[in-house]
């Protein structure tokens, strides 16, 4: 069994493969670009490691690749998520990890992120007629006290 915590953009808690509806603290993906995504994994006793050779990452069914993978203890994995033609904008995409450790155990991590709009998306000028400046009220009458001044 292994614990994994996103590191950067970040999550809020380790997860322990239980399942939940865990959220990146970022949107990416759109105009936003594509975000980089670091996990950290590490393993629950009796493991003493978790290995990268045997870790695996499908983004909404998808398999893909890590840009980097290194260590064991805590065993870091990195990859990009926003600039995939697999990812729903303007949703939430499912992200998972599977990781087995040096005893055999394997655990299943999910977890999501938000893409964005596509950069791509029309916009249309919208036009206003331009208000008059408001006539400027007249000066106030001055009065004089009666006499000399």
């Amino acid at each position: 069994m292994a614990m994994l915590r996103v590191t950067l953009p970040g999550l809020a808690r380790y997860l322990d493969g239980s399942g939940g509806r865990d959220t990146v603290n970022s949107i990416c993906g759109g105009g936003l670009g594509a975000v980089s995504v670091t996990c950290e994994v590490y393993p629950v006793t009796p493991a003493t490691q978790v290995p990268g050779t045997g870790a695996t990452l499908t983004i909404n069914g998808t398999a893909r690749s890590f840009s980097s993978s290194s260590g064991n203890n805590p065993l870091t994995l990195t990859f990009s998520v926003g600039g995939a033609s697999s990812e729903r904008a303007l949703d939430f995409n499912t992200i998972v990890i599977t990781v087995t450790d040096n005893n055999g155990t394997q655990t299943i991590f999910t977890f999501f992120i938000y893409k964005g709009a596509s950069s791509t998306t029309a916009t249309t000028p919208v036009s206003a007629p331009i208000a008059k400046s408001a006539k400027r009220p007249a000066k106030p009458e001055r009065k004089y006290a009666k006499g000399k001044r």
